[in-house]
């Protein structure tokens, strides 16, 4: 899912690179790519995965974009509801941003593109080498997984919509 969310805004880099980067050529395609993903996968949830992905995190070319980063606060008061636990989160999420402690040892960095984002934060992040990061680890495997179950059921249910027109033109 935050492959989704870091593609859709990778498309639209490329798009106004190869128009020149002026927003007068690019604009009405941006505004259609807009329309269509604002209904369909544009979520808070969607960027919270993003931003929690460490093979975009880490990247080179990291998204600067702060609705990125918004939805993952947004994705944070929503899904956190114990504001203690949510500042711990948000303190934690530094150590993430950084390559602090276990985010900087070569074991994490080395399996960031072996490794589904999932199976990195659950694998990687285990006591009592980050300790401190054990909120942070759960809730960024939440999400993850809420993102990846959301987009299973939004794909079945468009598929089922498929086949209740197909049944109604027959």
């Amino acid at each position: 899912m935050g492959f989704i969310y870091n593609g859709m805004d990778k498309a639209k880099e490329l798009i106004a690179h190869n128009l020149g980067g002026e927003e007068a050529s690019y604009r009405e395609i941006w505004d259609i790519i807009d329309a269509r993903w604002e209904v369909q996968l544009h979520r808070h949830l969607h960027a919270a995965a993003n931003y929690l992905n460490p093979q975009f995190q880490y990247s080179e070319r990291k998204s600067s974009n702060p609705k990125v980063k918004l939805g993952l606060y947004h994705c944070m008061e929503r899904l956190i509801p114990d504001q203690s636990v949510r500042e711990l989160v948000d303190l934690e999420l530094v150590l993430f941003q950084n390559r602090e402690e276990f985010f900087g040892l070569q074991a994490a960095r080395s399996t960031i593109v072996k490794r589904s984002p999932i199976e990195w934060w659950i694998q990687l992040v285990i006591p009592p080498l980050s300790y401190r990061v054990l909120q942070l680890e759960f809730w960024a495997s939440l999400v993850l997984l809420l993102g990846v179950s959301k987009i299973g059921a939004h794909i079945v249910k468009c598929k089922r919509r498929e086949e209740i027109a197909f049944q109604h033109s027959e």
